[in-house]
């Protein structure tokens, strides 16, 4: 199972998506979750509204390329109209281990066109469908409760699905109620690459899941 940085390895919140949280966590072997937006033509890091002085998501990549990471990327795209140049770019900096997610509906379909590794988003509030069968790949929260069981996960893996399961206490919750539940899955399950988990704590979770 791979364990994705929560916008990185952070101490406090106002370090979250900062260079050095991002550029932590993809040393110390992690994946990482993090937010682009777009500012004045150019794509940057950002949950909320950039400023002028948002990281540039080439930074980032630069920094990727420069330490030789092959960790995965997930990118939270939070505007419409980026699939044309975040596909330039991760090819220009020769990113290949990514998947994009969260954009709306209608824009999601044009990453699907551009064969942008996409992945669509099942939720207590987004039952599985339609966009959960077009792509090769889930993105599994859930914002008040774990909307799904042991066999869904299992089902999903066996039919070849990459997961990237939302940790709970990204939502104020105990993360040991899903960490705990993971444990019941077959270990060649459990040790499955397409099997990821996105965590503020990324370094609790190695220790829980070595």
């Amino acid at each position: 199972m791979q364990i994705l940085a929560h916008r990185g390895i952070w101490l406090s919140p106002a370090e979250k998506n900062s260079r050095g949280a991002l550029l932590s966590a993809l040393e110390s072997g992690f994946g990482i979750e993090t937010d682009i937006r777009d500012l004045d033509g150019e794509l940057v890091i950002s949950h909320d509204m950039p400023g002028k002085n948002a990281l540039l998501l080439k930074t980032l990549l630069e920094d990727y390329r420069r330490i030789g990471s092959t960790a995965t990327l997930a990118l939270n795209i939070k505007s419409d109209g980026l699939t044309l140049s975040l596909d330039n770019l991760l090819k220009e900096y020769g990113v290949s281990n990514y998947f994009c997610f969260d954009m709306s509906v209608p824009d999601m379909l044009h990453y699907i066109k551009q064969k942008v590794i996409t992945a669509s988003r099942i939720s207590e509030l987004e039952p599985e469908g339609i966009l959960s069968k077009e792509t090769a790949m889930i993105w599994v929260d859930g914002f008040n409760y774990l909307p799904y069981s042991i066999k869904d996960l299992m089902r999903w893996l066996t039919r070849n699905k990459s997961v990237c399961l939302v940790s709970p206490e990204l939502h104020g919750r105990d993360p040991k109620i899903l960490w705990t539940m993971l444990k019941q899955l077959p270990e060649a399950l459990l040790n499955c690459p397409r099997l990821m988990i996105c965590t503020d704590h990324p370094e609790l979770a190695r220790e829980f899941f070595k």
